[in-house]
């Protein structure tokens, strides 16, 4: 897939947002089951550049390397 798409993981994730050539590319937002949201960057897979991370005890906005 490339350009803007929705993806359901089996595991119950979801992303929605941008891919390039199958891989999560750009700018999406990644949920998951028990309520945390990601939204912001990925350059090829992984989080990387300006992101937001949402979870029931915290807000984490900042710069992501890698997925860290």
């Amino acid at each position: 897939m490339n350009g803007f798409g929705t993806y359901y993981f089996p595991t119950g994730e979801i992303y929605i947002g941008e891919f390039n050539d199958d891989v999560m590319h750009g700018k999406g937002k990644f949920k998951w089951p028990d309520g945390k949201v990601y939204e912001g960057g990925y350059v090829n897979g992984k989080k990387s550049g300006f992101g937001t991370l949402k979870t029931k005890d915290a807000i984490y906005s900042g710069e992501w390397l890698d997925g860290v």
